[in-house]
């Protein structure tokens, strides 16, 4: 078993709570004054058990959700009935070009090694509208020099930036600014990008957060 799937095992033992999953889309709260009035569709990387897309979809957007572990799609879409897909983010996106007025992605895209994450990068411009804006929350390096959430013993960095970590076994992409923008690369007009302290879950973390509108 997984290190995911014992997470999502435990949560359908104990029940998912509506109200604390959408009290965690608190990260949101700065952010989505930034991209306008919901108009189309929002896609959700890395939805998880779909919290965001309840978010989403209060606030006026149509979700859409993209998950990699099985077990979490299947709660989302239980539990929510929004569009959940299983995918891998080392594949291009399901989707057409153009699709998506919005695209976020909550604490996921760190999970990607160098070279996938700037695939990844490319093909959310690919299926974003002009004028489209994205919205993501990364693990910072300085989470990783704080020794912060994780346990880093026996870490090993085996690209810039990407760290083997052996008591989760993977790696994590931890995020600078600088890193971001050259993940974005040309073509957005970035409206926020930070290094800052938050709490999610009630864990703190250091994150680097972007609002980017594809120009």
């Amino acid at each position: 078993m997984s290190h995911w799937d014992a997470i999502y095992r435990d949560l359908e033992v104990r029940g998912l709570d509506i109200e604390s999953e959408l009290a965690g889309t608190a990260w949101l709260d700065p952010f989505l004054p930034l991209v306008g009035n919901p108009t189309g569709q929002a896609l959700d990387l890395g939805c998880g058990t779909g919290a965001d897309l309840l978010r989403l979809a209060c606030e006026g957007w149509q979700p859409v959700g993209l998950e990699r572990e099985p077990r979490a799609v299947e709660l989302a879409q239980r539990l929510h009935g929004f569009p959940v897909k299983a995918a891998s983010f080392e594949d291009p996106l399901p989707f057409a070009d153009d699709t998506f007025s919005l695209v976020i992605s909550r604490f996921a895209l760190h999970l990607l090694p160098p070279n996938d994450a700037v695939n990844l990068f490319r093909e959310v411009r690919r299926v974003l509208a002009s004028g489209g804006y994205f919205v993501f929350a990364v693990n910072s390096d300085v989470h990783r020099q704080q020794g912060l959430q994780y346990d880093y013993t026996g870490a090993v960095e085996k690209e810039p930036g990407y760290w083997f970590l052996p008591s989760l076994g993977f790696g994590y992409l931890f995020y600078t600014p600088e890193r971001a923008r050259d993940l974005l690369g040309s073509g957005w007009e970035i409206r926020h990008l930070n290094d800052g302290f938050l709490i999610q879950w009630d864990i703190p973390k250091q994150a680097v957060t972007c609002v980017a509108e594809k120009v």
